[in-house]
């Protein structure tokens, strides 16, 4: 309530007594009877208006007069008006549901999206929630997570048709016969050198020395070895083991495709061998069990974090990454009206939803507020916003009685 209109009231009651007592003196003349007539009407109207608007709120100068105070007294029943008023009036389920399903809510929510899309306070708040985001990450606790989803995986992993598969994979590539080459030219690689010769012919020599012969076989064993030392026995073994080496080496000779022939049939029968299979599921469950890798998960995802931050935390991450993807996304979902219908369909049954659970509570909230007030705080809130009013009320009862004073007066002098 501004101070012009608190003492404006004031002001027309003390016009009113004012001319009254002024008039007293002239109420000889015709003049003075009709002006003191008004004026007496005036602060009659007056302070009867003023008594009215005060007895609202209290009791005027604190008497005990009956059917004042209307505010304080009948609090509980005015509070409960307003409520009721406003859950089954001013704000019912059906009209607050009608007046939102006329509204567009997902258009309007992307409309307000792009329109502050590529705001500085937007970007700002995004980058602030990214930055916060990826410290959020926890290592240590998500490591043990995926250990465990990886072993878990591991240990559930079907071993045959991976077995299959490599088979297949080692045939089609034809790895089999780079590693044969590769084995047969680490072979000739040692078989060629000097000291493999001496090698080879000392274990012949030891081989058929230490052999328990019979017969004839003793005889003719001796004599040969006394004709021959590891040298000799070593050249004649390096030079048909290199020879044999080479032949296998070419790519048509038969021992080379018999070779290949046989790798490949194992190959093929591994995968449906159950006796190896059961040994390679043994061994895959012990390797499983026997790994500890939460340590060197935590340590990646410390050092993938540790980018993530760094990405997050350069000024052009937003305007390059970010906001592009957001507005693709609005982009896709003006373009597909199916889409928006199906969200604002949701967001409507979800809105309906929590006003059939929650309008009630419009109600309370109302009540919880009001009851925070004192009575004191209660009148002077009302009277600061409707005080005005109240105040002009004071007023034009003021000027009504003046005029009707008039009109009473004039009256009297005619009849």
């Amino acid at each position: 309530m501004s101070l012009q209109s608190k003492y404006l009231a004031g002001i027309s009651l003390a016009v009113m007594g004012a001319g009254f007592i002024g008039t007293i003196p002239a109420e000889g003349s015709l003049i003075g009877r009709i002006a003191q007539s008004g004026f007496e009407a005036g602060l009659v109207g007056g302070l009867a208006d003023w008594f009215a608007v005060t007895a609202l709120f209290r009791r005027p100068f604190g008497l005990p007069i009956p059917h004042t105070a209307l505010l304080p007294k009948n609090r509980k029943t005015i509070i409960s008006k307003l409520i009721s008023l406003i859950e089954n009036d001013w704000l019912t389920k059906e009209s607050i549901i009608n007046k939102l399903s006329g509204i567009s809510l997902t258009e309007k929510a992307i409309g307000l999206t792009e329109k502050q899309l590529y705001t500085s306070t937007v970007k700002k708040a995004l980058q602030s929630f990214l930055i916060t985001a990826v410290k959020k990450i926890s290592p240590e606790k998500i490591a043990p997570l995926i250990e465990r989803e990886l072993k878990s995986y591991a240990s559930d992993f079907d071993l045959k048709p991976a077995v299959e598969f490599l088979a297949n994979a080692v045939i089609g590539n034809k790895a089999d016969e780079k590693v044969l080459d590769y084995t047969l030219h680490s072979v000739a690689k040692w078989t060629e050198k000097e000291s493999s010769k001496f090698q080879m012919g000392h274990v012949i020599m030891t081989a058929l020395q230490n052999k328990e012969w019979e017969g004839f076989m003793k005889i003719a064993v001796k004599s040969v070895l006394s004709m021959l030392d590891e040298e000799k026995i070593g050249r004649v073994v390096q030079e048909f083991a290199l020879n044999e080496i080479y032949n296998v080496l070419q790519k048509e000779h038969p021992n080379r495709v018999k070779i290949l022939a046989a790798i490949r049939v194992n190959l093929i029968k591994v995968s449906s061998n159950e006796d190896v299979l059961g040994r390679l599921e043994t061994w895959k469950k012990s390797a499983v069990s026997g790994i500890s890798a939460e340590g060197p998960i935590t340590d990646l995802l410390a050092g993938v974090q540790d980018k993530l931050l760094a990405f997050a935390e350069k000024p052009e991450t937003v305007e390059t990454y970010v906001l592009p993807v957001i507005q693709n996304g609005i982009n896709s979902l003006k373009s597909n009206p199916e889409t928006m219908i199906k969200i604002e369909l949701w967001v409507q049954k979800q809105i309906v939803a929590a006003i059939e659970a929650n309008h009630n509570k419009i109600g309370k909230l109302v009540k919880e507020n009001l009851d925070k007030l004192d009575d004191k705080t209660l009148i002077d809130m009302i009277e600061n916003n409707v005080g005005k009013d109240l105040q002009w009320i004071r007023v034009n009862g003021a000027i009504c009685g003046f005029i009707i004073g008039l009109l009473l007066a004039g009256l009297k002098l005619i009849f």
